[in-house]
């Protein structure tokens, strides 16, 4: 779609920021989200010479983000907000997992390669907006398995609320919403969002508490398998309580950048 990438790389480059090199982060030193590896082949492919991602210009970047990740997904093909949500996902955690989260959230098959079918399908979706939240569930809970999420999880939640945010509001702009109807709609998913947040909450509460109970339960018994029961239980119980308050920091997450962008709205309406 037209000056869909200007769009796009607007919001991913918001989030990469300028030269880091954290040694948690596997891709290494990395300039405006654009690693040494890349950089490297990029110059080479076009005969140039090695230097440092720390001196990377803005022409370059804008090439490497066209060519490495929004043309590899067809971009251009794909409609406003599921363009985004789907360059981004490529962006952070590769190419081929950002087109299986579209292709998984359409029902085609994820073969991580943006090709006719995908687009076609891409483009027939009714309700772009349950896809967008599709994708961002999927590849949030992608980045919560990766081992070093403990070290990135605050930046990477933030990141996929408000790109799930910002990939509604222009999918709500191309279905011809007005900034009012468009407000009301956001309006809604943070209502749901804060409903789910709440029972979250009080389900990780009541799983917590009859962990609690059964690990109490547990040293009151003779029987060793009986004892190994109730345990069983117990660990069952707090491990769905950590799922229920991953859920709820999730939603609170998601409400938040719901309720930043509605703020924004509703200053310029």
């Amino acid at each position: 779609m037209a000056g869909g990438f200007e769009k796009s790389l607007k919001v991913v480059l918001g989030f990469e920021g300028g030269y880091v090199n954290h040694p948690r982060d596997p891709g290494g030193a990395t300039n405006r989200g654009v690693i040494q590896r890349s950089y490297d082949r990029f110059r080479k492919a076009r005969g140039y010479p090695s230097r440092p991602v720390r001196q990377i210009t803005d022409a370059e970047v804008y090439a490497i983000y066209k060519h490495d990740y929004w043309d590899r997904v067809a971009g251009d093909l794909l409609p406003p907000g599921l363009d985004l949500a789907t360059f981004d996902g490529a962006v952070n955690s590769g190419v081929s997992r950002g087109a299986k989260w579209l292709q998984a959230s359409i029902g085609v098959a994820a073969d991580g390669i943006v090709g006719p079918q995908t687009v076609s399908k891409a483009r027939e979706v009714l309700e772009p907006t349950k896809v967008i939240r599709a994708m961002c569930a999927k590849r949030l809970s992608f980045l919560q398995r990766l081992s070093h999420w403990s070290t990135f999880k605050r930046g990477w939640s933030r990141r996929v609320a408000k790109v799930e945010v910002l990939a509604t509001e222009m999918a709500l702009d191309d279905l011809g919403y007005t900034a009012k109807s468009k407000a009301a709609h956001m309006a809604g998913t943070s209502q749901k969002l804060e409903k789910g947040r709440k029972q979250s909450g009080k389900a990780a509460a009541g799983a917590g508490s009859g962990a609690t109970g059964a690990g109490l339960g547990a040293e009151q018994l003779d029987a060793a398998s009986s004892s190994g029961a109730i345990w069983l239980i117990a660990l069952v119980l707090a491990v769905a309580a950590g799922v229920y308050l991953y859920k709820r920091a999730s939603a609170s997450g998601r409400l938040a950048a719901y309720r930043q962008r509605l703020a924004e709205l509703a200053e310029e309406l």
